[in-house]
């Protein structure tokens, strides 16, 4: 198997207003991977499941995030990109279409005492992959699986949640 490439990943720290309101550090981050199998033997792999590992990931994903701290607060915003892939699961295929999912975060800190306080959400807007629409049988639904097995931002839509830690 050959796996071939390229990962960036840029950052911008930048100040506004003279820092009089925080600093933001902005970054983008990406990659572009293609797989090629190189070889395998039809008896024990074939050609079905040389085709799914090689289709099963995204060719292209890319996150850009902006964290911007002033002072006790914090705000971390995060937008992830994932192209379209395939799903081999069960002896069938499916076309996932590209998604953007959303994240947030804002927390704050108290006193200088280590104690955060946070409320956010991962995947926001409630994504899910492309929903399943034929199973190896040629019926809706594959054996009543909504979504690809293999989405690589999963199916689970979004999360929210309420967090407090403490560092010392």
């Amino acid at each position: 198997m050959t796996i071939q490439g390229v990962d960036v990943v840029a950052t911008y720290p930048m100040e506004l207003f003279g820092g009089g309101i925080g600093r933001t550090l902005l970054t983008l981050a990406g990659n572009w991977n293609t797989l090629k199998v190189d070889s395998y033997s039809v008896d024990i792999t074939g050609d079905w499941l040389a085709t799914a590992t090689r289709e099963t990931e995204p060719e292209f994903r890319f996150v850009l995030s902006a964290d911007h701290g002033w002072e006790p607060w914090r705000l971390l915003m995060r937008l992830k990109y994932y192209d379209d892939f395939q799903d081999f699961s069960s002896y069938s295929q499916m076309h996932a279409h590209a998604r953007a999912l959303l994240d947030i975060e804002a927390s704050y800190t108290f006193f200088d005492s280590g104690v955060v306080a946070a409320v956010g959400a991962e995947n926001l807007f409630d994504t899910y992959p492309t929903r399943n629409t034929v199973d190896s049988w040629g019926s809706p639904g594959r054996y009543g699986m909504k979504y690809p097995d293999y989405s690589p931002y999963g199916f689970s839509g979004g999360f929210y949640y309420l967090r407090a830690s403490y560092s010392f």
